[in-house]
């Protein structure tokens, strides 16, 4: 998945990216600087008031690494089915970082499907494969396909987050010219 000599990144290759993934433990996260660099990534748990938490532990991302690009989940796109207080909580994130200033962009699952789909992948795992098959930083952490009887590993939501920042280049590089996004996905919150 790594860009060819015609996909160019050089308008957003410094931007410092922040991805958040909530689910209903707590949320993936990933930093990364430009489309290839990761810098920092990982799950952090919340207990008690969930979303108050997770507000907390974002804002403190931010803090940390300053980023100039802030990505979430589009909820009301195509492909959604979040619970009401992981859209809430989705929605809290996003208004922290219009508050900071920062640019954010929201992909629907059917957003991150069309872009992952071009390289073969179409469903949560294969799509964490690709990804660990394009960043050799991220393999250890790939969790096994999911039985469908067992819950979700909680390792997936970073992989999530990660293919939030996948799809933002892909939509910005590869395909910008081809295809109007829909009104909602990829644009300022």
């Amino acid at each position: 998945m790594r860009p060819n000599n015609n996909m160019s990144t050089n308008d957003i290759d410094d931007d410092i990216i922040l991805s958040v993934f909530p689910s209903v433990r707590g949320f993936g996260f990933a930093v990364f600087q430009g489309a290839w660099t990761p810098i920092d990534w990982g799950f952090r748990h919340v207990k008690g008031d969930k979303n108050k938490e997770s507000l907390r532990k974002v804002r403190e991302l931010i803090e940390s690494y300053e980023p100039s690009v802030f990505l979430v989940e589009d909820c009301a796109g195509e492909g959604s089915n979040r619970a009401p207080r992981i859209e809430a909580l989705i929605k809290d994130i996003a208004a922290l970082a219009a508050k900071k200033d920062i640019k954010a962009h929201r992909y629907s699952r059917a957003r991150i499907r069309e872009c992952f789909a071009e390289f073969g992948a179409v469903n949560k795992h294969q799509i964490a494969v690709a990804i660990s098959e394009s960043l050799p930083e991220f393999p250890p952490q790939l969790p096994l396909p999911r039985k469908i009887w067992l819950p979700e590993d909680y390792r997936m939501c970073i992989f999530d987050a990660v293919s939030l920042i996948f799809t933002h280049f892909y939509f910005h590089t590869v395909k910008p010219q081809t295809r109007q996004e829909p009104e909602g996905e990829g644009e300022r919150l």
